[in-house]
Parts: C-alpha cells; sequence; structure tokens
C-alpha cells in the first residue's frame, strides 16, 4: 500500500513539474509577444496549443505570429478560425486582412478591413489608417495588372537570414561584390533595448556591415567586412567616394544617432588607416538617416526636423570647400504627410529614387520615382515603380548598378527568409537617367531650361493562342482531344492574359487527369534589348506559367523549361529596310508547348505551329529544331540557383537556361551539335574561358539523357559510344 502511494505521489509531482514547465514556457512566449520577438514566441504558443486547442487567444496570437515571421498564408489560417468563432476577438479582422493584404489578394484584404471598422471609434486615428489601408489595396489592385519593368529575385539563404538585411552598396571595383548591413545576433554590439542597455528579451541586434560575392551564380555566404569597420556600435555602409578609393559609412548608438566616417578601401597589400570622422549636416537631434552620396560635395537624407510636410522627408545638401551648406527640403511633389527615405539620385541629377508609404503604395513603403524638370525648375509627381519591384511589405533601400539594367534593394516580402531581406532586380532595358551624366551634374544647378521631350511610346498587338477541345471515343476509352497552339506575351506583360491562362487551364486538366503526362515550355523572345537578358527574362516567363499549374495541383517534377532568349526567332525581327517588324518581334515573344509520356495517355493533342509569312521566315527556327532532333550535345558550363550572368552565355552560341519548379537550380548550357567532335571542340572553349567543370550532356530528341539511356541508345546512335567512353574516362 505504501508502495502504491509512493508511485502516486511521484507521478503527481511528475506532473505538476510538467505543469510549471508548460506554464512557464507559456509565460515566456507572453514576454517574447509583448516585446515583439515573434520569432522565439512562436514555437512556444504551438507547443503550448497541443494543451489547448480550442484556446481562441492562443490562436489569435499564433496567427500575429505567423504574420510577422513573414508567413502570412498560415497566419490566414488561425486568423480566420478566430473571426469565424462566435466569441470572434475583434481585432482578428484587422490581422486577417493585413494576411490577404500582403499575398496581394487586395479583395478580400478590403473585404477584412470593411469588416473590422465597426469595431473602431469613430474619428479615431486608428480608423484613418485603416480607411488609408484600403486606399493602398485599391492602388494594389490597379498596379498588378500594369506591365512589370523587371525581374526580382532573392539572393538566397547564403546571404539572407531571419534577421534584417538591408541597405545594400555594389563594389566600385566589381559589378559581383556587394556590400550591406545586417542586424544578426553575431553582431559586435549585441542585443540592445530602446533605451540604449544590453537586453536579451527586449533588445534587438546592432547591425554589422558584411559583404557577399557572385561567382557562377551563386551568392557567397555573408561575410564580415572586419573589426576596422564593425564596432560594438550600429555600422552600415553608406557609399564609396567617386574615385571608389574610401568608404563612407555611419557608426552610432542607433540607426540615426551617431556620425559618418570615412576610411580608405583596402585592397590586399594595403595599409589599414584609422576612420575619419567627416564634417555632417544631419543632427542626431532629429531623425536624420539614409545618408546617400550623389558625389563627394552632395548629400540626399532622409528627416524629420521641423519644417518639413509630416512623417519624415528627403532633404538635400552641398559641401563647398569643407563645409556643408543648410540643407534644404525637397519639397511637397516628392514630400508628402507620409514617410519619404531611403533616397538614390541617377547619374542624370534628375531622376530620385525613393521609398515612400504615401497613398500611392500598394502597402507598407513603395519605391517611387520622380524627374526634375529643368524647363519648368518643378519634380514630376512620383510614380510608383509597379510589381514586382514593389509589394505590399515594405520595399526600400533602392540602388541601381552601373550598368543601368540590374538594381540591389530590400524587402520584408512573403516568402523571405525573415525581416528585411536582399533582393536583385534585372530590368527589361536599361534605365536612360543612370547612363548618362548631366551638364550641371544636379538638378540645383540648372542656370538654363530646357524643355523635355515628350516621348509616345507605341503599343503592341496581343494576339490570342487558339485553345479548341473536342471530344471522342476511340474504342471502350474516352480519350479527350486538344487542339493548342503557343502562348504570346507582351514585352513588358506583369501578369498572366487571358489567353495565356485559358491555354493553362487546358494543360491543368491534361495533367490532373493524365498524371503521367509531361509539359515542355521552350520560351523565346525579340532581339529587343540585350541579349543575356532576353536569355533570362525567357526563363522567367515559363518560370510564371510554371509555377500556375503548380499551384493548381500538377507535379512540379513534370514541367520542363528552355529558355532560348533570341536565339532562334521563327520570324524577321526587322524589315529589309531596317526597320523594326512588329509582327514578326510579336511572333517570336512566345512559349512553344511540347509533350512528353502521351503515349497511352487519355488525351490527343493536336499542336498548331506558328504560321508564319514566307516573306517573314527567319531560317533560325528551323536550324535549331532540325539540330535538336534526335541525338545531341550541349556544354553545362554550371548549375546555379541565382542568375549567372557572364559573356560566355552570348560569345559562345546557342547559350541556353534549363530548369524546373521542383528544383532550386537553373542548368545553363552553351553550343547544340549532331556530333560529339564538334562538342568536344565547344567544351574546349568553355575551360579554356576557366570553367574547368564544364561537361558533355547528351539530349535525345531535346530531353536529357542519363549513362544507361545513352547505352541502350548507342545501337541507333552509334556517335554515342564516343562519348559513352569519354564520360568513362572522366
Amino acid at each position: 500500500m505504501l508502495t502504491l502511494r509512493i508511485i502516486i505521489l511521484c507521478v503527481f509531482l511528475c506532473f505538476s513539474s510538467f505543469l510549471s514547465g508548460q506554464q512557464s514556457n507559456s509565460e515566456l512566449a507572453e514576454l517574447y509577444f509583448q516585446n515583439e520577438k515573434f520569432e522565439k514566441a512562436l514555437p512556444l504558443f504551438l507547443e503550448h496549443q497541443k494543451l489547448e486547442p480550442k484556446n481562441l487567444d492562443l490562436k489569435y496570437k499564433i496567427g500575429i505570429c505567423y504574420l510577422n515571421v513573414g508567413n502570412p498564408s498560415r497566419a490566414q489560417d488561425f486568423l480566420e478560425f478566430v473571426v469565424n468563432d462566435k466569441k470572434s476577438i475583434d481585432k482578428a479582422n484587422f490581422y486577417l486582412a493585413k494576411a490577404h493584404h500582403v499575398q496581394h489578394n487586395f479583395d478580400d484584404a478590403i473585404r477584412y478591413y470593411k469588416g473590422y471598422l465597426p469595431f473602431v471609434k469613430l474619428k479615431s486615428y486608428e480608423r484613418d489608417m485603416i480607411k488609408e489601408e484600403i486606399k493602398r489595396c485599391v492602388v494594389g489592385r490597379k498596379l498588378i495588372w500594369k506591365s512589370e519593368p523587371a525581374v526580382v529575385e532573392s539572393l538566397g539563404d547564403r546571404v539572407n537570414t531571419s534577421n534584417d538585411e538591408f541597405a545594400p552598396v555594389v563594389d566600385p571595383y566589381s559589378s559581383n561584390t556587394v556590400f550591406f548591413s545586417s542586424g544578426r545576433p553575431s553582431s559586435k554590439g549585441g542585443l540592445i533595448n530602446s533605451a540604449g542597455y544590453r537586453d536579451t528579451l527586449a533588445g534587438s541586434p546592432r547591425s554589422d556591415i558584411y559583404v557577399t560575392r557572385l561567382l557562377n551564380g551563386e551568392w557567397s555566404i555573408g561575410s564580415s567586412i572586419g573589426d576596422e569597420f564593425n564596432t560594438t556600435n550600429h555600422e552600415v555602409l553608406l557609399d564609396f567616394n567617386a574615385a571608389g578609393s574610401w568608404i563612407y559609412y555611419f557608426s552610432g548608438t542607433t540607426g540615426n544617432k551617431g556620425s559618418l566616417f570615412a576610411r580608405p578601401y583596402l585592397e590586399p597589400g594595403q595599409d589599414p588607416a584609422t576612420g575619419v570622422k567627416m564634417p555632417s549636416p544631419l543632427n542626431s537631434a532629429d531623425w536624420d538617416s539614409d545618408a546617400y552620396f550623389f558625389n563627394d560635395s552632395v548629400l540626399v537624407f532622409s528627416s524629420d526636423r521641423p519644417g518639413g510636410y509630416g512623417g519624415k522627408d528627403l532633404y538635400i545638401a552641398y559641401r563647398q570647400q569643407e563645409e556643408w551648406k543648410r540643407p534644404v527640403n525637397l519639397g511637397p511633389a516628392i514630400n508628402s504627410a507620409y514617410d519619404e527615405i531611403c533616397p538614390f539620385l541617377a547619374k542624370d541629377g534628375r531622376t530620385l529614387f525613393f521609398a515612400s508609404d504615401n497613398l500611392k503604395s500598394l502597402g507598407g513603403l513603395d519605391i517611387f520615382q520622380s524627374v526634375f524638370q529643368d524647363s519648368i525648375y518643378q519634380w514630376t509627381e512620383a510614380q510608383n515603380m509597379g510589381m514586382p519591384i514593389n509589394s505590399a511589405g515594405d520595399d526600400l533601400n533602392f540602388r541601381m548598378t552601373s550598368n543601368a539594367m540590374t538594381a540591389y534593394y530590400s524587402s520584408d516580402r512573403p516568402g523571405g527568409h525573415g525581416g528585411q531581406d536582399l533582393y536583385v532586380a534585372y530590368f527589361n532595358s536599361p534605365l536612360e537617367a543612370h547612363l548618362v551624366t548631366s551638364n550641371p551634374n544636379v538638378f540645383l544647378n540648372v542656370e538654363q531650361l530646357k524643355p523635355e521631350p515628350v516621348v509616345d511610346p507605341n503599343g503592341l498587338d496581343e494576339p490570342i493562342a487558339p485553345v479548341i477541345e473536342e471530344g471522342v471515343n476511340i474504342g471502350k476509352k474516352e480519350v479527350k482531344q486538344y487542339r493548342l497552339g503557343p502562348v504570346y506575351y507582351d514585352q513588358n506583360q506583369g501578369q498572366l492574359d487571358p489567353s495565356a491562362i485559358l491555354m493553362l487551364d487546358k494543360l491543368k486538366e491534361i495533367g490532373l487527369n493524365n498524371p503521367e503526362v509531361e509539359f515542355l515550355f521552350l520560351s523565346h523572345t525579340d532581339n529587343s534589348g540585350f541579349a543575356a537578358n532576353n536569355l533570362y527574362f525567357s526563363l522567367k516567363r515559363a518560370e510564371r506559367m510554371a509555377n500556375y499549374l503548380v499551384e493548381a495541383g500538377i507535379n512540379p517534377a513534370h514541367l520542363h523549361l528552355k529558355a532560348c532568349g533570341s536565339n532562334y526567332p521563327i520570324a524577321t525581327n526587322t524589315n529589309a529596310d531596317g526597320t523594326e517588324n512588329t509582327v514578326g518581334q510579336t511572333m517570336n515573344r512566345r512559349i512553344d508547348l511540347g509533350f512528353r509520356n502521351i503515349d497511352g495517355a487519355a488525351v490527343q493533342i493536336d499542336y498548331e505551329s506558328p504560321q508564319v509569312n514566307e516573306m517573314m521566315v527567319n531560317p533560325l527556327n528551323q536550324v535549331y529544331r532540325q539540330k535538336s532532333s534526335g541525338l545531341s550535345y550541349k556544354v553545362q558550363v554550371v548549375a546555379a540557383r541565382n542568375r549567372f550572368d557572364d559573356p560566355i552565355m552570348t560569345e559562345i552560341p546557342d547559350g541556353m537556361i534549363e530548369a524546373s519548379p521542383g528544383t532550386n537550380y537553373k542548368l545553363y548550357t552553351v553550343g547544340l551539335t549532331k556530333t560529339f567532335f564538334e562538342i568536344a571542340q565547344v567544351k574546349k572553349q568553355v575551360i579554356d574561358k576557366g570553367f574547368t567543370d564544364a561537361f558533355i550532356v547528351a539530349y535525345y530528341n531535346g530531353r536529357r539523357i542519363d549513362d544507361n539511356e545513352a547505352i541502350q541508345l548507342a545501337p541507333t546512335f552509334p556517335d554515342l559510344n564516343k562519348y559513352i567512353t569519354a564520360k568513362s574516362r572522366e
């Protein structure tokens, strides 16, 4: 009997200890939540939910945590449960609206914002704020259908972390080297709270300066640039001087309470030097930050100093000899009652890019552009740069590179790694404002007024691919028959148009009813723009279509993408007199469809290839088809998770990119031959250019084959024996 009592007592003590531990974790989760450490609160709340699966307040807080760690779709699940419960928490409508908003579900966001309004006091700040969010949703609903000026990619998990990565600056000597700042727990300053004291619970890390390099399409792991820059203070690299020999950076106790410093940009072999404190027009008594040096004597920055238009405004200051003149507010065309921050002035000294959360944003901070007109000495109305540059999150720190085709910036949009992440934008065409240096070099020095020419852009036709469906019975098995054609697109088209969606819905139907069928997207462009960009943009067009099918339930491993760029036009891009052939260019902007494992499937596909007037036929497309039919070879240069931007892809013919939504890597190949001897010569060229890991790939009817397939096909294609022998030697 005594033994039984001891056992019961032990069980009771263990259970009490368990409950005590759970209560302790719950209290810790609540502390993290109140101090906005959502990434730490979330796993503790999820663990506690196992004990109280119906606790409405717990689900509400889990939803808020998911929203703040960049997983709005998961937040949506929890918040919908709360909103639909009889004992609903009023503000769950607001957070559910935010979850839809950041996912660009603007109509649903508007519905839930309006659903929250009855619970908000009349004439309150919160009510005005919600109405503003509704207006931003209306802006987003319009922008989502506008042309996209660029392709945007994350720099990936070697650079981005669950913390903030921001303020990217490109190395003046190497466009593939990017400096940035990041507040990570490993930063030298440790965790500091708002009062300036070390605090492991409520504190946030001060930022250090890091660097990453793009090599063969892969960004290196972000690493500290050294103790000579990174101290226990908050450091942010601002820019380089005009000659590229000195680094300008900020160091202070917070992001705006500190000083500007300059230090020689050390190359290998140089001696380190102490940072020199710079005279500055920034005032620590105000919120002065985001300093951008247009040149060594012109500084643009943001400030909430008195006399502005509300929130943070943009100012410009000049230095004469060693003295900075009083900063000048850039005026109401740029500044508003909201925040304007993170300025970047293009090389022309007239085109200003900046971030603002004004009512023309589609949510949070968006990147805007305004141009100073010399003729009337005024700025144009600021224009939202649209999607995908902007999102319903916070997009800021926009910086163009010297080639005017690439920009880096930061964003906390969904799909990132947490906080602000670094992104790169590849523009469809160069931003002219960043290619020229005007005279005078900056707008406030304009002495002669010159009217600017007005450009009237020409529109493009929008062909529609025919999609016709019929039913036919073959024996006892009903086989569905489809007549399909290529998908055409406009050069800067932002969204899939109705004709493309109609086509994709047919492909979805084929794939869901016949899971064995695989799809090939062969993507082409016209010859406008740079060849390297055309190649990469053609991949992005195919990816957009593939992602539509993946979201519809198609196996991503059954989607194969090949980007050809402008290599194989089906029609001439120019007329005989040298003018643009807009009809031919339109036909070249298309995605051809292919199918695998179609034999035995309950489907029959009649594919209508483009019909080109004999006066416009370009033989290059037919040459490609002949070379890729049957046995062919290519050389794989690299496999990269990011854009591989090397001249080899255009210097050696037949550059292509292969990809699949089911993998993270893009396969960059060059050359296209029918014989192993020819492709071996191409491989030698590639290796001579420094790509020593390049290798030869064999294809059968455009599909990669492995070693076993090569052996099986060798009797039909004896040339494969040379390929097999060479591989065995390697």
